[in-house]
């Protein structure tokens, strides 16, 4: 079917990066810092989303360890990512917290998109895009 990795893709991504935000949402409303939430609710969602792509998202992945240290690497670098631009949006435009972690999360979902198709499949993320005439 056409496109139907990229809905796959769109259908999880929207769903995980949700609970995601939800977590982070349940943990800042609870009391927890909203760095430690953001750590938490990343790792949590991150590893499930690595997961998922990997196995019902895209067909043809790399296995091994090769792709669990290059995991594990992107995991560290988005949410160090994460973390700076929580930062400045909330802390140095006073956006808020909760608004100011939607649009990061929403960003980094795109970013880990293209990272992670690259980590399992190059040439299937790009072919998704190309299938629904986003791309040439």
């Amino acid at each position: 079917a056409k496109g139907s990795q990229f809905l796959r893709f769109l259908f999880f991504g929207v769903l995980l990066t949700a609970g995601s935000f939800g977590l982070f949402s349940l943990l800042v409303f609870s009391g927890s810092n909203p760095y430690f939430a953001i750590l938490v609710s990343f790792l949590v969602f991150t590893t499930i989303r690595f997961l998922t792509y990997r196995h019902l998202v895209f067909e043809e992945t790399i296995q091994g360890s090769k792709s669990i240290i290059r995991f594990i690497i992107t995991t560290v670098s988005l949410v160090l990512s994460n973390n700076v631009l929580f930062w400045l949006l909330n802390d140095l435009l006073t956006i808020g917290v909760y608004t100011s972690q939607f649009f990061v999360i929403g960003f980094l979902s795109v970013v880990s998109f293209f990272i992670q198709g690259d980590m399992f499949s190059r040439e299937k993320a790009r072919q998704s895009f190309v299938d629904l005439g986003v791309a040439k």
